[in-house]
């Protein structure tokens, strides 16, 4: 005879272990969509485009469970990716998978995405200086992470900038140049130019006193961020002389840019832009300006003309989404198109990708991954381009990046303990729903990595696909990539 207390005991256990189930399934579905809206795409398919670029030499290298051997003709490469088709352990559907490689005496971890099922392309630039110690063999251990074993694609970059090529790196906002070029101007300090274009100073909110004053106004922080953006390269060695400001307004560049096309009216003259910013600038740049679209192309024009740079490096106009950074360059383009230039290169770079502001993953110090570029209109760049950065860089990349402000944890602000324990409650549900507590958009960990990353094209071929029917491609084809600021997501203040 069975015991009714005991079966409804046995009922009520059985149903709470059911309800439990049922419930950590739904927060493990929920914590798994979370996630994939963080990283912005669906980590289940393929992020390896055919060919990553027209002058990236592809082999075929054998791969295992345990290790990769690279031939000793990718020694001498200035950077190296290995393409491995990954799947996810059931506990790296919901814990962060990660891969450890190791040759010689130098290792790297490598963060994956939760729940990935798809091509990689994982960085070796760090390891290549370790092969000869090695035998070319790269020890591989994954964690909640496994891989195809066989024949695999290894990408080799052997592009390069020549000691004698004049660069010049233009930045939309203050800390650009440095988030997205330091390693790269300060290798080359002694060819390189740095230009900033706007102040900065639509970012207030890390610039209040810390004594429950207002923020600064937008003019002291224009003079505030002018100051960083003339100073942070001084790090690199690049001397003053060599730094500049063009100190138009901070988050304007694409209105400016529509106003051009539209045209003035004649009875409303453009805003003289700062003079007091612009004198602390070098001779190369004009020491007036007005507000208005033609006066940046104009300065632009003067400037490539005063310094004749081989290598231009700016945002890159097809993954970025800040209109800033897209106007950015398309103000270099069409200066660029004025000033008739035919031979150089663009280096396009990375600051804001269009499907997330958490790229790169994993904490700062770790290898810089290829960006995704599926599902956006990409015309194949002619070359890749890796800068390496030793610890020491690293290090040094982050003094001036700390050093501007608006990067700064504001440190010493007097809270209400309300508001510090709804900070806590905040950060625990964040570490409950994303398995992290800390920003995955903060920029200092997602900018100090051992690579800089670019995408390398010739000035004629970017000018042709930027401006569109403005100007015929090297083919004679005038089909040119679309390019619209106000389309793109809502842009992060710079």
């Amino acid at each position: 005879m069975i015991d009714f207390p005991s079966a409804l005991l046995w009922f009520l256990i059985l149903a709470a272990f059911g309800v439990a189930g049922i419930a950590s399934a739904l927060v493990l579905r929920f914590r798994a969509r979370c996630y994939v809206a963080l990283i912005g795409y669906d980590p289940r398919q393929d992020l390896v485009p055919d060919c990553l670029a027209d002058r990236v030499e592809v082999i075929a290298v054998r791969c295992t469970s345990e290790f990769v051997r690279i031939p000793p003709m990718a020694h001498s490469a200035s950077a190296a990716y290995i393409e491995l088709d990954f799947r996810s352990t059931m506990l790296g559907q919901h814990l962060d998978p990660c891969l450890a490689l190791a040759a010689g005496d130098g290792s790297l971890r490598m963060p994956i995405e939760r729940g990935t099922r798809g091509r990689r392309l994982i960085p070796l630039t760090a390891l290549l200086p370790q092969l000869l110690s090695s035998d070319g063999r790269i020890a591989l251990h994954g964690r909640h992470l496994a891989w195809s074993s066989g024949w695999v694609r290894l990408h080799l970059v052997r592009e390069a900038i020549a000691r004698e090529d004049a660069i010049l790196v233009v930045a939309p906002h203050p800390d650009d140049a440095e988030i997205a070029a330091y390693g790269l101007y300060e290798a080359f300090a002694d060819q390189a130019h740095v230009l900033t274009i706007t102040t900065g100073d639509a970012t207030t909110k890390p610039y209040s006193t810390n004594l429950g004053r207002e923020p600064l106004p937008r003019a002291d922080v224009a003079q505030v961020r002018v100051a960083d953006s003339l100073a942070a390269p001084l790090i690199a060695g690049i001397p003053s002389s060599r730094i500049g400001n063009l100190c138009y307004p901070d988050g304007e560049l694409a209105a400016l840019r529509r106003a051009g096309e539209q045209g003035r009216p004649e009875d409303r003259a453009p805003e003289r832009l700062p003079g007091r910013l612009r004198a602390l600038n070098p001779d190369w740049i004009p020491r007036q300006a007005v507000k208005s679209w033609t006066s940046l192309v104009d300065d632009l024009v003067l400037v490539i003309e005063r310094l004749k740079p081989d290598v231009i490096v700016a945002p890159c106009p097809w993954i970025e989404t800040h209109p800033d950074h897209v106007a950015t360059a398309q103000a270099v383009c069409e200066a660029l198109l004025r000033a008739k230039r035919r031979d150089g290169q663009l280096l396009f770079y990375i600051v804001h990708p269009y499907f997330s502001e958490a790229h790169p993953l994993g904490p700062a110090g770790g290898p810089a991954p290829v960006p995704n570029m599926a599902g956006r209109t990409l015309p194949m760049p002619d070359a890749v381009f890796c800068q390496s950065l030793t610890p020491a860089q690293m290090a040094r990349k982050y003094c001036a990046l700390e050093g501007m402000r608006d990067l700064r944890a504001i440190a010493g602000e007097a809270r209400p303990l309300a508001k510090a324990w709804l900070d806590l409650l905040r950060r625990t549900i964040r570490q409950l729903i994303l398995g992290r507590s800390h920003p995955d958009t903060d920029l200092l960990r997602r900018s100090i990595r051992s690579e800089e990353f670019f995408l390398v094209y010739s000035c004629t071929r970017a000018v042709a696909l930027v401006l569109g029917d403005r100007v015929a491609g090297e083919s004679g084809s005038r089909n040119g990539i679309p390019l619209d600021p106000e389309t793109s997501k809502a842009a992060v203040a710079a």
